[in-house]
């Protein structure tokens, strides 16, 4: 057991990595395992009660849950400076998708109800106001309290509530973070990506009644899915969805990948993947020939470069057990668009 000083020291020593000693290293690792071990029984003891009270809402609600990996909570220390190990939100973190905004609704008033056995300690409503890359759900955050487990007692945990259209959505952004290499869902990346899946998220909006993003209320819904149309063809989404799938999939179904590394080139009018396979001891080799490859490519849109660790790809199996890299719910709602801009277009 560890003070909550020394896990705030190696949550420091994470931020200055660069500058510890291996043996400054390997302390703060260890410190950060037992953190995260203690962090996994809690959430196995919260998610029972929060098993019941989603499914007296919706019988078909969908439950995960996740313990923040070792590589993301070091990132997150790094990226953001005002962040510490020992009071960050997420490192247990549940999600909880229901089929409309009112079942939403009435399963966050269920969980701020005083019949909750837990305290509320946070809540960001990202449907009512979403973010600027277009992300919407709802976020509570908890303080567990159990007064037979002291270690347990006091640890935080993150609960998202979502509905099926904002998870088709936030499933396709984690698919398309995770082969671009860059965290869209931070609102990171190229702007044509960053533009496309903010221009879906106000299309999706009108499916569901919910606020456009900001940057976007200018449109009209006519206008809005005509620009997201637009998009949605010229980058050759579906067909890169589709492969990112396929080549996720195909590595994930070989144990003999796992931990290693793997450079991609998708040829998408051929529709053809080539994969490289990298040990993990040869990560500068398979940076030197993802950075040529980039290079090679860089002005064909044709092809489609990266270099993805089968531990990113499991992250996302994680974090979306029900629904893994499954885009064809995404798809689905991109042709509910696609008819109701015919239909308009068609009566104008």
């Amino acid at each position: 057991m560890y003070s909550k000083n020394k896990i705030k020291n190696a949550g420091k020593t994470f931020k200055s990595e660069e500058t510890q000693t291996p043996e400054k290293i390997q302390e703060a690792l260890d410190v950060l395992t037992y953190w995260r071990s203690i962090h996994g029984k809690m959430i196995e003891k919260f998610q029972e009660c929060l098993i019941k009270k989603s499914l007296e809402i919706d019988s078909k609600a969908i439950i995960a849950k996740r313990l923040k990996r070792t590589p993301s909570i070091v990132r997150k220390l790094k990226r953001l400076n005002h962040i510490q190990l020992s009071s960050m939100q997420d490192i247990a973190g549940l999600r909880v998708v229901v089929d409309s905004i009112p079942k939403v609704k009435r399963l966050v008033k269920a969980l701020k109800s005083s019949d909750f056995a837990q305290e509320l300690k946070n809540e960001d409503d990202y449907i009512d106001q979403p973010k600027e890359s277009g992300y919407r759900g709802i976020h509570l955050v908890f303080v567990y309290r159990d007064e037979d487990y002291p270690e347990l007692d006091g640890l935080l945990v993150e609960v998202q509530v979502r509905t099926v259209v904002q998870h088709a959505w936030a499933t396709a952004v984690e698919t398309m973070g995770t082969y671009l290499n860059t965290q869209l869902k931070f609102n990171e990346g190229k702007q044509k990506w960053l533009k496309y899946f903010a221009l879906t998220s106000s299309a999706f909006s009108y499916l569901e009644k919910t606020n456009q993003l900001i940057k976007y209320a200018h449109l009209s819904e006519f206008e809005t899915y005509s620009q997201a149309i637009y998009e949605f063809r010229y980058n050759q989404i579906e067909i890169k969805l589709n492969a990112f799938s396929q080549v996720s999939n195909a590595i994930c179904e070989k144990e003999e990948l796992n931990g290693k590394y793997n450079l991609v080139l998708l040829d998408i009018n051929r529709k053809h993947v080539e994969i490289e396979v990298f040990e993990p001891a040869n990560l500068d080799e398979a940076n030197v020939q993802y950075t040529n490859l980039e290079k090679k490519y860089n002005n064909n849109d044709n092809f489609q470069v990266a270099l993805v660790s089968t531990e990113n790809i499991q992250e996302l199996r994680d974090a979306y057990p029900n629904y893994f890299l499954d885009t064809h719910l995404f798809m689905r709602k991109m042709s509910i668009i696609q008819r109701r801009y015919d239909k308009m277009k068609n009566s104008a």
